[in-house]
């Protein structure tokens, strides 16, 4: 941890959050004192955050916890990287976007004077929304991250930070690494400490309808079997046969879609929303990788789990690395290679991956993903 060009250490317990998903990442470490004078960190304050060497957040003290008992006073710091602005401020009012993406980012945080890049990963930032952009200006109350994952949603791009607190556009198509993830019935090669699985069916729906305002520019360039009624409100429906018919939602845009560009929204909607309905979380030792890299998300490393029934590479959503009396610890999230994508595209992902094609060969397949097949319900 540094603040104020000072390196600090030998804290009782820390703890770096990254998530595929949420803007910004988060720290906490706790650490003992001889009492709260000399306790030398401060909410407001920037922070440097290191692992193993290698910065993973910049950012700033939000939170300080004081404690005293019998045993003596202990302290916890806590807070997030320069993207925490960009989620707790409202910029309605904001105007002059642009018509990219990338320009639109940029101009929010400009808005709210955060000192920080905008890095494209995706390869879609730099289209234009052409005579949509006019349509794209923050609701009144809405918050930066609020609008610009909106904005992002259209594209069906992710929004994240990097080490250095910038803004990073990225596309859910995960990296391969030459990294195994083993929990086999005969303990050979094993290097998982522990695996949990979680399914969770609260936030997925049959219906996912995307209601816009149809772009009329566009409409010349849609295929004739376009339905009508598509055409007319501009927007689309996407349903998952999986879950029951009466569950149904809505997402109202105000910008204006294509109806091509509808139908993929809303089957990027119910993709997410898969996604996080299922949890397989491992912990391993340590904070790198076979290859030597610190964990990251959207990597895709190979999973061969026989208790799971899961023997394929799979996206890391999130990574938490820890260090406490038990040594460095790192926790990872992992879900289905085509959970942040509109359209299934594991061949394309696994194509990239000739090198390593003596580490990914998996089987399966991706549809039924809610359950562990070790039970023989599952897809391993």
């Amino acid at each position: 941890m540094i603040v104020g060009g000072r390196r600090y250490s030998h804290f009782l317990d820390a703890k770096v959050d990254v998530q595929v998903n949420a803007l910004a990442r988060a720290f906490e470490f706790r650490a003992a004192t001889r009492g709260f004078d000399d306790v030398p960190f401060r909410p407001g304050q920037s922070v440097v955050i290191e692992v193993d060497g290698e910065r993973v957040l910049t950012g700033w003290i939000e939170r300080l916890e004081l404690e005293a008992s019998n045993d003596g006073f202990v302290y916890r710091v806590s807070g997030r990287d320069k993207m925490a602005d960009l989620i707790d401020s409202n910029v309605d009012g904001m105007s002059g976007l642009g018509t990219t993406l990338a320009h639109v980012c940029a101009a929010t945080l400009r808005y709210l004077g955060v000192e920080a890049k905008v890095v494209d990963r995706s390869g879609t930032s730099g289209r234009s929304f052409g005579g949509a952009a006019e349509l794209a200006a923050p609701d009144a109350g809405e918050t930066g991250f609020e609008f610009l994952r909106s904005v992002a949603a259209r594209r069906q791009a992710l929004l994240a930070s990097d080490g250095d607190g910038n803004l990073v556009v990225l596309r859910g198509e995960a990296t391969p690494v030459e990294a195994r993830l083993v929990l086999r019935q005969d303990g050979v090669g094993n290097n998982l400490l522990r695996m949990r699985w979680t399914t969770d069916h609260s936030e997925r729906f049959h219906a996912y309808v995307v209601r816009a305002q149809s772009n009329v520019a566009e409409l010349g360039f849609l295929d004739i079997d376009t339905p009508a009624a598509e055409i007319a409100s501009g927007g689309a429906e996407y349903r998952d046969r999986s879950i029951r018919p009466s569950r149904r939602r809505s997402v109202a845009s105000e910008a204006t879609y294509a109806p091509g560009d509808a139908a993929s929204r809303a089957r990027w909607e119910s993709n997410l929303a898969r996604a996080r309905a299922v949890t397989y979380e491992v912990e391993v030792v340590g904070f790198r990788n076979a290859a030597g890299a610190l964990w990251e998300v959207n990597t895709a490393p190979l999973v061969d789990d026989d208790y799971a029934g899961v023997h394929r590479r799979m996206m890391v959503s999130s990574v938490s690395f820890s260090l406490s009396d038990v040594g460095p610890r790192t926790t990872l999230a992992l879900t289905r290679l085509d959970a942040y994508r509109a359209e299934a595209a594991i061949e394309d992902i696994e194509a990239r991956a000739d090198d390593l094609a003596a580490a990914a060969e998996g089987s399966g397949s991706d549809d039924d993903f809610d359950w562990p097949g070790g039970a023989g319900l599952g897809f391993g």
